[in-house]
Formats: structure tokens, sequence, C-alpha cells
């Protein structure tokens, strides 16, 4: 268990100092997901915009964004939506 928790994205999140910028985040997540619930990435996003509230005090420009999609009815995995995920990106005009 200890070794799953020090893998989590939020625990590599919280691993990298806050002076190094990460790239722009695109969190997508089923809300209907029975292997990982959505609460978790919920959890991470938060703590994602907090993280980037401490970049914007270096970087004034505020030129990365991050997206985070609930995909309704969604379950776990992209392969199970792939047209709501080219829903989604058109809507949001994500185009990583």
């Amino acid at each position: 268990e200890d070794a799953f928790a020090k893998m989590s994205p939020l625990a590599q999140l919280t691993a990298v100092p806050t002076t190094c910028k990460l790239p722009p985040i695109l969190l997508m997540h089923g809300t209907h997901d029975t292997v990982i619930p959505v609460e978790e990435s919920e959890m991470f996003w938060s703590q994602l915009q907090k993280r980037r509230a401490l970049e914007d005090e270096h970087d004034a420009s505020k030129q990365l964004r991050d997206v985070f999609i609930k995909v309704q009815g969604a379950t776990h995995g992209p392969l199970h939506y792939p047209c709501v995920v080219l829903s989604c990106f058109a809507k949001c005009g994500c185009y990583f």
C-alpha cells in the first residue's frame, strides 16, 4: 500500500518543487468509474489548482492552463468513450 501511495499522481505532484513549472495537464475521468473513484481526480485537481496559484506567484504570465473533464456516464479508461472524448476536446478547445 505504501508503494502505491508513493506512486500516486497526487504524490508525484507534491514531490515536484513549486519553482519547477509543470506542463499543462489534461485530466479526464468517467463519472461511473468503478476502478478509481472520480473523487481521486477531484482531489488531484484541487491540489493542482493550489499548486498553480503558487506557480503564478513566480510567473505573472499565467500561460499554462489545465483542463479537467468529467465524462458523464463513462467507466474506466478512454477506450470506453472515444466519441465523448473528441466531443469534449471540441467543446473546450483542447488541442494538445
